[in-house]
């Protein structure tokens, strides 16, 4: 695979990934209605990467690490809150 094909591969699947998606009907956050679904889709895009070459892993990796360095301090600043139970973190 050239580095040509894998850009385009790479364009692909971010574009798949990232593409709006309706909302999901209820008034909680993601993109699936349960989490049945999201399993589901987490494996079957596992699969799908599994099957991919090293080299292109690699650049699938780069790629969204690229993407989603911006949003890195969302992350962070949830976790500053507290955990899931309510408690602060030390």
């Amino acid at each position: 695979m050239n580095t040509a094909e894998l850009e385009t591969l790479i364009r692909t699947i971010l574009s798949e990934k990232l593409a709006p998606t309706p909302p999901a009907p209820q008034q909680e956050q993601g993109i699936f209605c349960d989490v049945g679904s999201a399993i589901d889709a987490a494996h079957q895009a596992f699969l799908r990467y599994q099957q991919c070459p090293l080299k292109t892993r690699s650049a699938i990796i780069s790629a969204l690490r690229e993407t989603l360095a911006p949003r890195a301090g969302d992350a962070g600043g949830r976790e500053r809150h507290g955990n899931r139970h309510g408690q602060q973190r030390r």
